[in-house]
Order: structure tokens, then C-alpha cells, then sequence
């Protein structure tokens, strides 16, 4: 007998979604201005390690499993076929080195903070920092990708979030600061008062009408996000078997998980430039 008050898999899956929506449900209609500096991917995190520890959901569970393998990936795709990149390239211009640069000092500087503080950590807590990196490049989405790349484990997940929402805690009153000579820098900087405004609707691919949407949208959606996910489960089984065939020493940084999500995001921006991204009309 099970030493847990929910152990069936419809049971966790039915916590999870209940812990997800309440946690949203409390921001929509209190809008607490704790959650503009501890957002609710925290809380959200944080309450089924909670309830484990109760003994309400258990350690393990086929729900777990399949979530990291069928959901998140469903929901990346879906995440990532509204972006618009070449037309924030257009947009932004130089701004896209910036970017880069940037993005390659996250990068860099993760490595290094890692090889210097490694020795006093666990052997698998570069895949946390991996995480983090991520988080710090794309945001929550890519967070959530990255760590299913490195198979970052939970413990060291969670040492990720608590890290990202702290640093958030102390950055985001900077950066609200920083407003107030925004206008300074970009006269400094020599930025087109123009190319800013465009900036704000460069992730619109076309100017649609919103409207309620009907069923056959949703279903259009899942076909999408399915099938990109099925696509990308056996391209990425047959290069990883390819790969280990010809450079196995690759496996330490191209994992399956990893050729799996990298041909999700890389199939999702195609479908986008392809005309196949779902549209409501």
C-alpha cells in the first residue's frame, strides 16, 4: 500500500494542473506586487516539493516522466510558432550583435562562476547552472528547455529557480530604475525614435483580428505541437544513434534530450517561416 495520500497517475497529473492554476488564479485577482518580484513559476515549483514532503504526492511517478517528455516539448513548440524572429532581426538591426554579445557573456560567465566554485558542489550541479543560463537568455520557456536538454535534475532545478528569482528580486528594481534615463541612453546611444516603436510590434507576424477561438483552433494547435514533438522524438533517436556510431565522445554534450529539443525549436521557427503556424481569424 502506498505511504502517499495521491498516488495514482490521473491523481498527480490532477494536483499539478490544480497547484498551476491556483498559483495564476491568485495573481489574476489579487495582483499582489509580490508576484511582480516573486513570479509564480516559483510558487509553483515550490508546492509539490511541499506536498511530497507531506506525503500528499509521491517521489516518482509516471506522470513526471511523461510530462518532461510529451508536454514540455508540446509546449515549447507552441511557445516558440508566434515568434517573429525575422522580423525583430529587421527591427532591431545592430541591436541583434548586442544581443549576441550578451548572450555569450551569460554564457561565459556561467562557466566560469561553475569552475570556480565547483569543488564545494554536487557533481551534477552544472546542469543547474546550465539551467540558469538559460533562464538568463530566454527567460522561463528557455529555462524549462534547457534543463530538459541536460536532464537537470530536481533538486538542482530548484536550485536554479530559487537562484533566478533571486538575482530577479535585486535586478528588477534596478532595471525599473533604469526608466528614468532611458530616454538619456537612447539619445546617447543615437537610437531612432522610430525603430523603437517598431520594436514594440516586431513579433507580430501579420495584423490579425482577435476573436474568441472556436474548437477546430485548439485542435489545429495540439496537431501542430504533436506532431513537431513526434518529428523531433525520431529525428533525434536516429542522429544520436548516428553520432554515437561516428564521435561517441559527443555524448557528454549532445545528449538525446539535447538533439530533441534543439530539432523542436529549430522545426518550430521553420514552420513558422513555412506558413504553417496556426493563425486565428
Amino acid at each position: 500500500m502506498s505511504d502517499t495520500l495521491i498516488s495514482s497517475p490521473a491523481g498527480v497529473l490532477s494536483v499539478l494542473c490544480v497547484v498551476a492554476a491556483f498559483w495564476f488564479f491568485i495573481e489574476q485577482i489579487t495582483e499582489w506586487k509580490l508576484f511582480q518580484y516573486v513570479p509564480p513559476l516559483l510558487f509553483i515549483y515550490a508546492t509539490p516539493v511541499f506536498l511530497n514532503n507531506l506525503s500528499v504526492i509521491p517521489n516518482s511517478s509516471p506522470v513526471y516522466s511523461g510530462l518532461s517528455s510529451f508536454a514540455l516539448p508540446a509546449f515549447i513548440v507552441l511557445m516558440l510558432i508566434k515568434v517573429n524572429v525575422p522580423a525583430a532581426v529587421r527591427v532591431m538591426g545592430k541591436g541583434v550583435l548586442v544581443m549576441l554579445i550578451g548572450t555569450a557573456g551569460v554564457m561565459v560567465g556561467m562557466v566560469v562562476a561553475y569552475a570556480i566554485v565547483h569543488r564545494w558542489l554536487a557533481p551534477n550541479a552544472w546542469t543547474g547552472f546550465g539551467a540558469l543560463a538559460g533562464s538568463w537568455i530566454g527567460g522561463t520557456g528557455n529555462m524549462a528547455a534547457t534543463s530538459e536538454m541536460l536532464a537537470t535534475p530536481p533538486d538542482q532545478f530548484g536550485l536554479a529557480v530559487l537562484a533566478d528569482n533571486v538575482i530577479y528580486i535585486v535586478w528588477l528594481p534596478i532595471l525599473l530604475a533604469s526608466k528614468n534615463f532611458a530616454d538619456r541612453f537612447n539619445a546617447w546611444a543615437n537610437v531612432p525614435a522610430d525603430r523603437l516603436k517598431l520594436m514594440d510590434s516586431a513579433a507580430a507576424v501579420v495584423l490579425e483580428e482577435e476573436r474568441t477561438p472556436a474548437m477546430r483552433d485548439y485542435i489545429y494547435l495540439a496537431a501542430v505541437a504533436i506532431s513537431v514533438t513526434w518529428i523531433a522524438a525520431e529525428l533525434a533517436s536516429w542522429l544520436f544513434g548516428a553520432m554515437m556510431r561516428t564521435v561517441p565522445a559527443l555524448e557528454v554534450v549532445l545528449s538525446q534530450s539535447t538533439w530533441r529539443i534543439l530539432l523542436i525549436t529549430t522545426i518550430a521557427f521553420g514552420s513558422l517561416e513555412t506558413g504553417c503556424r496556426t493563425r486565428l481569424h
